[in-house]
């Protein structure tokens, strides 16, 4: 099943079934609907098409050529950034190893202090090529999305004259993916993956469990998966959770601990290369979250009715723990 792809679960929704009453005038919104909408808007000034917006901008007049490609091989960055890159490029229409070579260097010292921060960078596009100056690797990854959202996907052969100055102004800019309610496939994860990586956004958080269902894969209670991440109808809940919400019935594991006696790290469930790949390209962390006791339905369902068979009771003195996997660039776990 595609998770994306809401027509093979979910039926249309009439416009009446969103009258309270036949005379309501609420309508039904859609991309024909907003378009119509929003034909007042008028284009945005070149300089606005980086997100979010940087510390300081400045356009000149003329047009970098563009049109045989940009070369980022030259730039001190990691090969798997680089390979990120170029997808990035081939994606928005750029031709790949192209001829325009953008120099970088990794060097604070050159920077404003405002800038000394992990993330920071200069970016200069003049009639002569490109430069970047950046505090550290991050900040010359960020230059170069900035780069990107100035290409015109529609005319993707010329970059505007600009100087861009640019640091983060928060640490943690993440976005959470809810999969315990709404349960996402992996591609969607890592299309998610590189649209965060576009925007300068460095933390996904995944929520692994609610009352809703339990997607943490466990050796030594294999019921929290086997009953617990699957919903259909059974009163008793021993075979699957009760559908909650209107939600379809889905079985899917998405993460495993990577032990049942010590939890000290959190593992995806899918092949190694494939999550390296996504994550190190990037500059993005990944934040699975175990919550035991502030949501328990999918647990005290899942061990009490199998398991044990008795009503069961938790210690929810314990404070709720934050794992960052050792296997990406941050290995921190974080108690609050």
């Amino acid at each position: 099943m595609d998770t994306e792809d809401l027509s093979q679960f979910v039926k249309p929704i009439a416009p009446s079934l969103l009258k309270r009453v036949s005379t309501d005038n609420n309508t039904l919104m859609t991309p024909t609907t907003r378009f119509e909408q929003n034909q007042d808007l008028g284009q945005l000034d070149i300089t606005s098409h980086i997100v979010p917006t940087p510390n300081q901008v400045r356009l000149s007049k003329g047009n970098l050529d563009i049109s045989q490609g940009l070369d980022f091989t030259s730039l001190p960055l990691s090969n798997k950034a680089l390979e990120a890159i170029e997808h990035r490029a081939v994606t928005l229409g750029l031709a790949g190893q192209g001829e325009q070579k953008v120099y970088g260097d990794i060097d604070p010292d050159a920077l404003d202090s405002k800038l000394r921060v992990s993330g920071g960078y200069q970016l200069s596009i003049t009639d002569r090529g490109i430069i970047i100056t950046a505090f550290d690797e991050t900040g010359m990854y960020y230059a170069v999305q900035s780069i990107f959202s100035l290409v015109d996907v529609k005319k993707p052969t010329v970059l505007p004259l600009v100087d861009v100055v640019d640091a983060p102004r928060y640490q943690y800019r993440g976005v959470m993916v809810d999969v315990a309610r709404n349960f996402h496939s992996k591609s969607a994860i890592f299309q998610t993956l590189d649209q965060m990586a576009a925007y300068k956004l460095n933390k996904l958080h995944l929520h692994l469990t609610d009352d809703e269902g339990w997607r943490l894969e466990i050796p030594g209670l294999p019921e929290l998966t086997d009953i617990g991440a699957k919903r259909c109808f059974d009163k008793s809940e021993t075979s699957c959770l009760l559908p909650q919400l209107g939600s379809g019935l889905l079985a899917i594991t998405l993460v495993r601990v990577s032990s049942a006696d010590k939890i000290t790290s959190i593992s995806c469930n899918m092949p190694q290369r494939v999550i390296s790949k996504s994550f190190q390209k990037s500059t993005c962390q990944l934040t699975p979250e175990r919550r035991l006791c502030l949501w328990k339905h999918a647990t005290v369902s899942t061990l009490s009715s199998v398991r044990w068979r008795r009503p069961m009771s938790f210690d929810c003195s314990i404070p709720k723990i934050h794992l960052m996997s050792r296997r990406f660039s941050s290995t921190t776990v974080k108690a609050f």
